[in-house]
């Protein structure tokens, strides 16, 4: 059987806050809502969306496997941008990376600052023209000179929120910085929102924390600044209009975004972690249909395998019908060895 690279993280679907996330009653609750005022928009291609939606997480896309047998398998991600558990496990997978180089240069004796960033606004406008506004604002912002000369390095999330006064888009940023002049950096701030078409924002505009140490490590100053465009329980929550609104004006927006230089180191340390886990491990992953091709071929590795994949399928949540073709792909003989849980029906035809 091919080794290939893992098609992306959440290997059984499991992190260390969620547990398996794919199963969370929480997040399940909200997905279900969410396919729903989805479908019922009117719009093609949100329509489309919670397809994709229902789809994430029903499928093995691949499996962890040893000498010893399969020891783990990674469920498929549709990762679309309102699927609560993609962008869940989307946030996570910044925040590891961006928390490691930002340890390395804190080591280094750098420093790091964070910036909140947002501009007044009211509830009659419309979120496709809030954010057009804030991207403009923003990358008029890296290009001044205040940015220039303060900025050494940054990674920047974009954020939505929803309150009395309508949504409420506003940039996070997690800047390698020394000291930073508030009245500079708003002067530079008013400018940018000004010149991109939106009200001048007051003194209360701009926020600036020190980041400590501490707060790296415990993840809470990232958490602050680089999160995802909106939180799960909000989705709950708001109005199924204000769903589609923020579906159709986030669509190809690039929402979190950080410096090239960060970029290729978080890109790095995600492939090492990698290769250390796998290494670890003795492990190699397989993708699923290859492992069922090579079963219906007659592989006998594959073969010794599939009672093993069979049973860590069967006990997971969801996987009914890859529970079925793998037991369809099965030699004779292996079918009368396999006892199925009480809970699976398996089609014996």
């Amino acid at each position: 059987m091919e080794s290939k690279p893992a098609p992306g993280r959440g290997e059984n679907g499991k992190s260390k806050e969620f547990g398996d996330i794919f199963t969370d009653k929480r997040l399940k609750r909200t997905r279900a809502r969410l396919i729903r005022v989805l479908r019922d928009s009117g719009n093609k291609d949100l329509a489309k969306t919670a397809d994709a939606i229902e789809r994430c997480g029903t499928w093995p896309a691949a499996l962890k496997v040893s000498p010893d047998g399969c020891g783990g398998f990674y469920r498929n991600q549709c990762r679309e941008r309102l699927c609560p558990v993609c962008a869940t496990l989307k946030g996570a997978r910044h925040r590891a990376a961006l928390v490691g180089v930002i340890d390395e240069r804190m080591v280094l004796g750098f420093r790091f600052t964070l910036l909140t960033l947002t501009f007044p606004h009211t509830s009659n406008d419309k979120l496709k023209d809030l954010l057009r506004i804030l991207f403009k604002a923003l990358a008029l912002f890296r290009k001044t000179a205040f940015f220039k000369k303060h900025i050494r390095g940054w990674a920047r999330g974009v954020e939505i929120t929803r309150k009395d006064n309508g949504f409420h888009p506003h940039a996070h940023f997690i800047v390698e910085a020394g000291f930073l002049n508030i009245d500079a950096l708003h002067a530079a701030w008013r400018k940018c929102v000004v010149k991109a078409g939106g009200r001048a924002p007051t003194r209360e505009g701009v926020d600036v924390k020190r980041l400590q140490e501490k707060r790296v490590k415990d993840g809470k100053g990232l958490n602050e600044a680089i999160g995802y465009p909106f939180k799960v329980s909000s989705l709950a929550k708001w109005p199924d209009s204000c769903i589609v609104e923020l579906a159709e004006a986030t669509k190809r927006r690039h929402m979190y975004q950080a410096c090239r230089k960060w970029s290729r180191r978080m890109k790095e340390r995600e492939e090492e972690l990698e290769a250390l886990l796998l290494g670890d491990s003795g492990s190699e992953i397989i993708l699923f249909r290859d492992f069922l091709e090579d079963l219906r071929q007659g592989d006998t590795e594959a073969q010794g395998m599939a009672l093993s994949v069979l049973q860590l399928l069967a006990s997971a949540d969801g996987l009914e019908d890859a529970v079925q073709l793998l037991f369809d792909a099965m030699p004779e003989g292996l079918r009368r060895l396999w006892s199925a849980p009480s809970d699976v029906t398996l089609c014996h035809a």
